[in-house]
Formats: structure tokens, C-alpha cells, sequence
């Protein structure tokens, strides 16, 4: 899927290829992320929990997790493992990929790891903010787009200013 910098540019190659035109993307992409280093190295570290919603999910988490972030668990609605196989490689085996995921499991989960964000659908996002979690709502990234190289920024800086807003905050409180 054509989610961040390395999804891009597979998804280029891919298109290209069946055409039957020869293109490299290696260079494009890696200046686009030298041009991304400064959101990355914002986001690098962050733990995130993906509730699931969009069926974006597993892209949009190994996006982040190149990026630097620690992608903690990813709930998917449904998951074609064969559609979604390279996405599921590049995400890594240490990642949790929770197929259908009931939603009190995840409450708990939630509780027991305290991400530093957690993208979750309406239903889960109010509770877990009366919680004290830091939230964004999936259909915020598919509202900005997120798909080609100008969506990996938009990704980096949605997540972004939420990082800094919920500074700003905690800035008022001290």
C-alpha cells in the first residue's frame, strides 16, 4: 500500500514494472526521508497502539515503525494475509497483529502498556481520553491522505502536533 516513504516507492516500482517501464525510486525516496528527519526524530521512541477501524492499520504501523516509533499492538478488522504479506515482513515479528480485536481486550492492553498515542476509532477514543490516554481517531489520516510521499508527511506532522498540544497542556498544569 502506498502508505510513507518506503510504501511509496514500492508501490511506484510495482506500477511501473507492470507497465513495463523500468524507474528508481531509491533515490527519491531516500531524500524524501532525509527531508523527513525532523518529524521523524520527533516521533522516534513514541509508543503506539493501533485500536483498529480503517484497515489502513498494518501500513500506517509499519510506516511509524520505520520511522523510529514502537508500534505496540495492531488491531485490524479483517487482515487478507496474502494482500497484506509485505506489509506484514516489513512490520516485523515483534509486533502484536490482533485480527478482530474484542474491544475490552484492548482497553486492558491499553491500560497495561499506556501508549503515548493510541488511534481508535469514535467508540473507544472518548472512554480511553476520560482515561487519561493521548488519542487521534484513524479517519483523521485518511481525511489528511496519506497515501504518496506528501501523505508520509501529513502522517508525521498529524501525529506530530499531537505530541505538541498534549505538551502545550501538561506545560499548563505544572
Amino acid at each position: 500500500m502506498p502508505v510513507g516513504v518506503d510504501g511509496t516507492a514500492r508501490f511506484v516500482q510495482d506500477v511501473a514494472e507492470e507497465a513495463g517501464v523500468r524507474v528508481n525510486e531509491v533515490v527519491r525516496a531516500r531524500s524524501t526521508w532525509e527531508d523527513l528527519g525532523f518529524l521523524r526524530n520527533r516521533i522516534r521512541g513514541k509508543r503506539v497502539f493501533f485500536a483498529g477501524d480503517t484497515g489502513v492499520e498494518i501500513p500506517l504501523a509499519r510506516f511509524l515503525a520505520d520511522a523510529g516509533a514502537v508500534v505496540l499492538e495492531v488491531g485490524a478488522p479483517r487482515l487478507d494475509r496474502r494482500f497484506l504479506a509485505p506489509e506484514l515482513q516489513a512490520l516485523g515479528p515483534d509486533v502484536d497483529v490482533v485480527v478482530s480485536p474484542d474491544w475490552r481486550g484492548q482497553m486492558q492492553r491499553i491500560e497495561e502498556t499506556r501508549p503515548d498515542v493510541v488511534v481508535a476509532s469514535p467508540g473507544l477514543h472518548v472512554p480511553l481520553v476520560a482515561m487519561g490516554h493521548l488519542c487521534r481517531s484513524p479517519r483523521d489520516f485518511l481525511e489528511a491522505g496519506l497515501y504518496g510521499y506528501e501523505g508520509a508527511r501529513r502522517i508525521l506532522e498529524l501525529f506530530t502536533r499531537t505530541f505538541e498540544r498534549a505538551e502545550s497542556l501538561d506545560a499548563l498544569n505544572l
